[in-house]
């Protein structure tokens, strides 16, 4: 995995404290003193009409994958969170948008120097599952129908950047508000790391399969 470039994940930072402000927890910015590297858009909150859970949801949704996927497994925690959390973070779901064939086949190129069309006799252009770290795409390969995984790209990229913010964040949490240290929200993110790594792994998924 590449390194990122600090611009990238300063942006990534800024956009972060934003969505986190516009669902109402701005506090957090506050009392962990990010707002004073950020200049936060205050834009109408949305927790008006919306309940804490149903805020802390959209907000995941909004903040992309790697959080997406942060909110999943913290729902099969209720040694961690409230049942009513728990309820909510069920209904997350990955992210459906596919990319193009084009962007997947230069993924399958860097990993493999082939094209698709190299390996393949027939191959899907349009995959038949897609969630938000990759896709599936039907395939066939000598004789045989197959499904190919392939990861989208640079989602590796993203999730480095993004992981890296949540270990700041938890860090800064765990010393500016006391009330966190029952949760341990660093242990949380090497948990997640972990998780996460794995499923990046997809040479260790074929062994499992």
């Amino acid at each position: 995995m590449k390194k990122y470039r600090l611009p990238d994940k300063l942006r990534r930072y800024k956009h972060i404290a934003n969505i986190i402000t516009k669902y109402g927890f701005g506090i957090i910015i506050e009392k962990t003193h990010l707002g004073r590297l950020f200049k936060i858009r205050h834009k109408k909150q949305e927790k008006e009409e919306l309940s804490v859970p149903v805020r802390v949801r959209k907000m995941l949704e909004e903040l992309g994958p790697t959080f997406i996927k942060l909110g999943q497994i913290l729902s099969t925690r209720p040694d961690l969170i409230p049942i009513v959390y728990i309820h909510e973070l069920e209904k997350l779901q990955d992210s459906t948008v596919s990319v193009s064939f084009e962007q997947i086949n230069k993924v399958f190129y860097r990993e493999t120097q082939k094209n698709i069309d190299e390996v393949f006799s027939e191959f899907g252009k349009t995959p038949f599952a897609s969630a938000s770290i990759s896709q599936v795409h039907k395939a066939k390969y000598q004789g045989k129908e197959v499904a190919v995984k392939i990861q989208k790209p640079g989602i590796e990229d993203q999730i480095k950047i993004d992981i890296s913010i949540m270990y700041d964040m938890a860090g800064l949490i765990e010393k500016f508000i006391k009330e966190s240290e029952l949760y341990q929200p660093v242990n949380i993110v090497k948990e997640f790391e972990k998780s996460l790594k794995k499923e990046l792994d997809f040479y260790l998924e074929s062994i499992n399969i």
